[in-house]
């Protein structure tokens, strides 16, 4: 058979293909008093002339609306005159927006009023916190010819990225648009040097599209904090970065379960990395930061399953690292000592539970090197750092 035809899709355009979404259009159309039964031909054939991207963007948008309409009256009323018009616009302009961009992906869809509300908010308050908008370098060169094959798909998937978008230049060098607005942001800073700054950004990100042909995009915020003050305390800077996310999310009126805040620490992660023997191979390390990621803390609605069904994802993913990125069969083992099915996820309203299941996994695995007598020095200063990581992260949370 002839293979499909890559098209400028989304990946959740390319996910919802074949499903027909008129149902759910109608029904919300219906929740809001501006739908009736005589108008099923008239939005059939709307429904049928748009893309899949397009209504699932409007379903959003009016969905939002029937929320604040059961906040404000009790769920009892439609709306009615200019509050009805208003709702079928912003949906309208919902689906125009998903139309041209090809996205209505997000928690917010594709309403490209509520996303520069939004944003006004973010900007305003890393403002408030005296830092300037400045944007790293939009390339960066791929720096391992196997780092981003097509063998850890799955693991991307499970987060929601499809990876690091990639081309070729005229010299036919491989380069990499921006995957998140950190990354080349941090290899500028570590080759030019600079000092004492707070920074923010608020740009397009780019991940390789599960459709095929024109990358997804995705609008992402990131606030950074450089100081090379030696005496400055890093837990007085990570308090303020957790401060300005609570703020942005008070703002927005956070209240829904689907959003929640990540906290993860370099040092810890290296550290436990080289205390389980990953290797320095980017691919390698690469791999082992998203399966941990993907499985220890996933956001609250890409898990459904219980922790066995976590655990064997978890497996399965450190067998695809060993075979398609070089990942050690001792450094599998290592790892699933640390991360045992109490760790998959950790919990997340219980942080000091999950301080806790850490700490005994890195214990448990330097008790097993003592008793093995495998405890080298420099062993036994990643296991230290491991455990001064995470007394920082508690002092953080507390």
């Amino acid at each position: 058979p002839a293979p499909p035809q890559k098209v400028f899709e989304t990946d959740i355009a390319l996910k919802a293909r074949g499903n027909s979404h008129f149902e759910l259009l109608a029904a919300a159309l219906r929740s809001l008093g501006i739908y009736s039964l005589r108008d099923v031909d008239s939005l059939r054939s709307t429904a049928l002339g748009s893309a899949s991207c397009s209504q699932l963007a409007a379903i959003l948008a009016l969905k939002r609306a029937r929320a604040v309409t059961k906040k404000s009256t009790g769920g009892s009323e439609l709306l009615r005159g200019a509050p009805q018009r208003t709702a079928a616009a912003i949906a309208a302009l919902s689906a125009s927006s998903a139309a041209i961009t090809g996205s209505a992906d997000g928690l917010l869809g594709a309403d490209p009023t509520l996303i520069e509300r939004i944003c006004e908010t973010c900007v305003g308050i890393f403002k408030q916190h005296g830092a300037t908008r400045l944007d790293g370098p939009l390339l960066r060169p791929r720096t391992d010819r196997s780092s981003r094959s097509q063998a850890f798909n799955e693991a991307d998937n499970a987060m929601g990225a499809g990876g690091p978008a990639e081309f070729l230049n005229a010299d036919g060098t491989v380069l990499l648009l921006p995957e998140d607005s950190t990354c080349t942001f941090a290899r500028a800073v570590a080759r030019g040097g600079c000092g004492s700054l707070k920074r923010f950004s608020m740009s397009k990100v780019f991940h390789r599209s599960l459709a095929g042909g024109h990358p997804a995009e995705k609008l992402e915020a990131s606030f950074d904090i450089i100081q090379d003050d030696p005496i400055a305390r890093a837990e007085v800077f990570e308090a303020e970065t957790v401060f300005l996310v609570c703020q942005i999310l008070a703002t927005i009126d956070a209240s829904n379960s689907s959003w929640f805040l990540r906290i993860s620490h370099t040092r810890l992660a290296d550290a436990i990395l080289d205390v389980c023997g990953v290797p320095q191979k980017d691919s390698a390390r690469r791999a082992t930061l998203r399966i941990l990621t993907a499985c220890t803390a996933p956001s609250p609605t890409s898990w459904q399953n219980e922790n066995a069904s976590n655990a064997v994802a978890f497996k399965n993913y450190l067998e695809i690292a060993a075979e398609r990125h070089g990942l050690p069969q001792t450094s599998v083992d290592r790892l699933r000592i640390i991360f045992t099915k109490a760790c998959l996820p950790l919990p997340s309203t219980n942080t000091g539970k999950a301080c806790d299941l850490l700490y005994d996994g890195i214990e448990r695995l330097r008790q097993i090197d003592t008793q093995k007598k495998a405890l080298s020095r420099g062993k036994l200063k990643r296991f230290d750092d491991a455990h001064r990581s995470l007394k920082s992260v508690r002092l953080l949370l507390s």
